[in-house]
């Protein structure tokens, strides 16, 4: 590659933010000057004024198909559409690389990159529901991307078995986390905010509000940690991505009024620094019902040396070791979650020091700086193989 900057496209399927956005932008803004990389939204909204915050380039494309759109006629034509839209950019751009992050866009992206002759990437950060459990549509893939790159082992298991030539263009490169950043971040007094007691112990979960993510098993363990630590609260933060889930967010609240735990559940919505609300956290949950391709939040927690409880699903196993930097509980089991829960309340000592080897394991495994790396070779792979 020559030493002037090499223009890489991104095509990213909302503009609304959740872990997969913020790994994206994570990794647009820690690549080195080599790259020039430039966003392709299908709208505006959060991620849009994110990512011009970080002076990255943004275009909005409304011709791209968005996350949530269930007619499959009106996707195919937006998928047409938005291929010669995007065709059109990467000439006039002199984009080299089209890295679409997630499947739904690799339609897009690669048919784009296919009509232009230049490499394209599929980054896939989901397992359950993913169009890349399919055997035709990864037989579909196999054609229009020329590396598939998984968030996690899991992740990966996932593609190759719904297609196994799929072996040969898939890797592994976790997401990484920026600890100068998140060592910068302070704890927010989120106590003081709340108007709760100063020594209360802290609960919470981070993600998006949906029925995978298992939030109602925490909301159900609620009472029996309360049974020990009366003086315990419960923080669930972050929002729904589309208007379809939200009867979900009416069952939780809900549940938390069945449960009279008003006062002692507190929907936050999504906060833009989550770690400085995780920093405040004693124990942070992760109980997903459905396997979870490598979930930031808990990356993001062991980041900041807090003790987590998670489910034994997905790539959850790829970042905890349980009984060594978190524990983890077979999905849906509630008493399991409150038991784990108690012991880590109880013991203080051995919560610290889970938290300290959660954070060893970030940094041996799950730094920017790697993940950076690891995507600037394959970029430069793809690209010097297709000159």
């Amino acid at each position: 590659m020559n030493s002037s900057s090499t223009t890489i496209l991104y095509l990213n399927q909302t503009a609304r933010v959740s872990g997969a956005e913020i790994s994206l932008l994570s990794l647009m803004t820690g690549l080195d000057k080599r790259f020039r990389p430039k966003l392709v939204l299908p709208e505006a909204g959060p991620l849009l004024s994110l990512a011009e915050e970080s002076g990255l380039e943004v275009s909005i494309l409304s011709g791209l198909p968005q996350f949530g759109e269930s007619n499959q006629l009106k996707k195919l034509v937006r998928i047409i559409r938005g291929a010669f839209q995007l065709k059109q950019m990467i000439k006039q751009e002199g984009v080299r690389l089209v890295h679409a992050n997630s499947p739904r866009m690799g339609y897009v992206g690669g048919l784009a990159a296919r009509m232009t002759s230049i490499p394209s990437i599929i980054h896939v950060r989901d397992i359950y529901l993913s169009p890349l459990t399919s055997p035709l549509k990864s037989i579909l893939f196999n054609f229009l991307a020329d590396r598939i790159i998984a968030v996690s082992q899991a992740t990966a298991r996932s593609i190759m078995a719904a297609w196994r030539p799929l072996a040969r263009k898939t890797l592994v490169i976790y997401n990484g986390i920026n600890l100068r950043k998140i060592d910068a971040l302070k704890a927010r007094e989120i106590r003081k905010e709340l108007k709760i007691e100063k020594e209360a112990p802290l609960l919470g979960l981070v993600g998006i509000l949906h029925p995978v993510k298992g939030i109602e098993i925490l909301i159900k363990a609620a009472p029996i940690i309360l049974e020990e630590f009366p003086a315990a609260k419960f923080l669930i933060i972050g929002d729904i991505m589309s208007q379809s889930e939200a009867g979900y967010l009416d069952r939780l609240k809900a549940l938390v009024r069945e449960l009279s735990l008003e006062g002692k559940v507190f929907f936050l919505g999504y906060q833009k620094e989550a770690p400085e609300l995780i920093k405040s956290l004693d124990i942070l949950v992760h109980p997903a019902l459905y396997p979870e391709p490598l979930p930031r939040a808990v990356l993001e927690a062991a980041a900041c040396r807090r003790p987590i409880v998670a489910s034994s699903v997905g790539g959850l196993g790829e970042i905890i070791d349980d009984g060594l930097s978190g524990f983890l509980f077979k999905p849906g089991d509630v008493a399991s979650l409150a038991r784990h829960c108690l012991h880590l309340l109880k013991n203080r000592d051995l919560a610290c020091q889970l938290g300290e080897q959660a954070r060893q394991k970030i940094e041996e495994k799950f730094t920017i700086e790697r993940h950076c790396q690891q995507i600037a070779s394959l970029y430069e792979e793809l690209i010097e193989r297709g000159k």
